[in-house]
């Protein structure tokens, strides 16, 4: 289990704490996650001196369905994502987590 960013423990400060689905994704799943309708809420960034290429170390996305998408790299230099949700939301977690990856898979194959 990842260490819980601050903001999201900002959110469960005196409230039901969130549960979480964890999945690690490939490389380029996070430019799919910024084409979708989602609202970045949280981003660690950092810019390259020598070429001023800003670089993110994780973003945390605000669903329609109030789920948090928090997106980090892991230690191994893998794409990481974890899901925070409240647990009376585990069905509706289903449905999103299938229909994301469909699309996701659907948009990849399209594009090969």
């Amino acid at each position: 289990m990842v260490s819980k960013p601050d903001y999201i423990k900002r959110l469960e400060d005196g409230g039901k704490p969130f549960s979480t689905l964890e999945l690690e994704v490939p490389d380029d799943f996070p430019k799919y996650l910024d084409g979708r309708a989602f609202t970045i809420v949280f981003s660690d960034n950092r810019m390259e001196f020598e070429t001023g290429e800003f670089k993110v170390r994780t973003k945390i996305y605000l669903t329609k369905q109030s789920f948090y998408l928090y997106l980090f790299k892991s230690v191994m230099d893998s794409e990481n994502l974890v899901i925070y949700y409240k647990e009376e939301q585990l069905n509706e977690l289903k449905l999103f987590i299938g229909q994301l990856l469909k699309t996701y898979k659907n948009g990849t194959a399209n594009s090969k």
